[in-house]
């Protein structure tokens, strides 16, 4: 995996990279939710858990003068550019991608994400911060379903329907008599 972080994004058909000059501390978070209730003998039991979007937490240094960085495989120095108001420039960038909920791509030094978006920026200043940016940022994955149109099928009736004309109607008599009625008509008495 890389030994540097970047953040990358496409914008207006041009893929962007910001090269962070180092990082102090990353926090990786991968997690699921089972469910809570009982699940019946088998079945699939991961149809039951739900996978929740990764989240990275970074903690990064970036520097009007950054160091080169060193490529492993050629031994050339690959110099970042030294550039008055760099820093402050690309912590301005995050926030607009957070502001404008940009998905960004994260190359880290132990694993690639695709479409995370910006969720939190912390930029503490002080005496000390001189020509430097030292921030937090994390970052969610968004989690993307596709959709498909399924055509229904058919369902099979029981028959055509048959017309039988127009019918007279005739008075149902109750199938269940009441004992008191059973009793009346049993003394003879007529309704």
């Amino acid at each position: 995996m890389a030994t540097k972080l970047q953040i990358s994004y496409v914008e207006s058909g041009k893929l962007v990279v910001l090269e962070l000059d180092a990082f102090l501390s990353e926090h990786h978070q991968h997690t699921a939710k089972a469910t809570q209730f009982p699940v019946e003998t088998g079945v699939v039991i991961s149809d039951h858990v739900l996978q929740e979007p990764d989240v990275v937490r970074l903690e990064v240094m970036v520097s009007d003068t950054p160091l080169p960085a060193w490529s492993s495989w050629n031994g050339a120095g690959v110099g970042l550019t030294a550039e008055k108001g760099r820093a402050a420039a690309l912590y301005r960038r995050m926030v607009e991608l957070k502001e404008a909920s940009q998905p960004v791509s994260l190359t880290s030094t132990v694993h690639a994400y695709d479409n995370l978006v910006v969720e939190a920026i912390d930029l503490p200043v002080d005496a000390s911060t001189g020509d430097a940016a030292r921030f937090s940022v994390s970052l969610r994955q968004v989690l993307q379903v596709g959709q498909r149109t399924v055509p229904i099928p058919k369902v099979a009736t029981a028959g055509a329907k048959v017309s039988h004309g127009k019918q007279p109607t005739t008075e149902a008599e109750p199938k269940i008599k009441s004992v008191a009625a059973t009793i009346y008509d049993m003394a003879g008495g007529k309704r």
